[in-house]
């Protein structure tokens, strides 16, 4: 507690005494801001031994192999907690991306989506590091917390996590549907972006809080964690052997077509990615075309909605008409656009 109240007052003398542009007149460093960058540094050096990049690589019908990736959290020598999210029913190889630049390959052992949790085995003799998790009951609103994980493929850009630093801004239960998670979050302002996911959330003495979720909202950003005790308690039913063994499904792929319907008609098709919507074809003169929206792009959000699945994707362009207006959010090459796009006719 100590530990914490003390980085705490620290980041906040940072922000809000202006002492950058003093220091730098006198040409000295603060003490204080020093403390604050070893204790940061130390933090993140220790921790991402702990944490891994998850490669998860599904087949499709059509013989070409689509690769996602996301986060990991070393929970013992031979396991990874990850989200649930990243694996899909019709899961092929999955392969973990270790600090020092080793990958291994693993077992998808157990997927509980009511948790929103996903626990994997490393193959072979390696060994991992595992990271303490803490009582997340202890967590309150205001608690600095550090993100550390995979956005936008950090292991594979500059072959290392990246680190956030942010606090715990709210503290409440969601419902996220019928046997899906259903119960506390953590919601954070430290930067959650795609391939964050599955990633942990941390508290200044480096345990972990909080499984890190999914981002609330595109334009807010704000990101959700599970608990960390939900995680320990599934962690105990997994070693107690009263945990459902996951067994891939043979592969499908669903892919959304437009359809005549009179609605407004954005103009691609699509299908699932961990990110979003994949863009597999833009239709010769639609709205999307128009706007610039390409083949490989990864749509993640229509206006104020996260696209996560095919049902949200078509139920909130179908209730449009031609001529609206909509923000259409996608990753290309890494990066986030943003398309202002009119909605056209003929199909929808």
């Amino acid at each position: 507690m100590a530990h914490r109240i003390l980085v705490t007052f620290l980041l906040a003398l940072w922000i809000f005494s202006g002492s950058s542009t003093v220091l730098a007149q006198e040409n000295t460093e603060s003490p204080l801001l020093q403390s604050l960058d070893r204790s940061f540094r130390q933090l993140f050096e220790r921790s991402k031994k702990s944490v891994t990049c998850v490669l998860v690589e599904t087949p499709s019908l059509f013989g070409r192999k689509q690769t996602s990736s996301g986060s990991g959290i070393v929970v013992d020598k031979k396991l990874v907690l990850t989200s649930s999210n990243l694996i899909p029913n019709q899961v092929g190889s999955v392969a973990i991306q270790l600090w020092d630049h080793r990958r291994v390959q693993a077992k998808v052992l157990v997927v509980d989506r009511t948790r929103n949790l996903s626990l994997l085995q490393v193959q072979g003799k390696t060994e991992l590091t595992p990271i303490p998790l803490a009582d997340s009951d202890r967590v309150q609103v205001g608690d600095t917390v550090m993100s550390i994980g995979n956005p936008y493929g950090s292991y594979q850009r500059v072959n290392q996590p990246a680190l956030s630093l942010g606090s715990i801004s709210g503290i409440y239960t969601i419902n996220q549907g019928e046997k899906l998670y259903k119960g506390k979050v953590f919601e954070t302002d430290s930067a959650v972006n795609p391939g964050s996911f599955g990633g942990p959330l941390l508290n200044s003495r480096g345990e972990v809080i909080g499984i890190v979720n999914q981002s609330l909202s595109y334009s807010r950003w704000l990101g959700v964690a599970v608990p960390s005790n939900i995680a320990k308690a599934f962690l105990d039913e997994f070693r107690a052997g009263t945990l459902k063994q996951f067994v891939a499904r043979t592969p499908q792929v669903r892919i959304f077509k437009p359809k005549p319907a009179g609605g407004g008609y954005l103009g691609v098709r699509v299908r699932p990615n961990s990110l979003g919507m994949e863009v597999l074809e833009v239709m010769v003169g639609s709205a999307a075309a128009d706007a610039g929206i390409q083949v490989g792009d990864i749509i993640t959000a229509l206006g104020d909605e996260f696209i996560r699945d095919l049902p949200t994707f078509a139920n909130t362009i179908r209730p449009r008409k031609p001529g609206d207006n909509i923000t259409v959010y996608v990753i290309r090459d890494q990066k986030r656009l943003k398309f202002r796009v009119i909605l056209g006719s003929d199909f929808m």
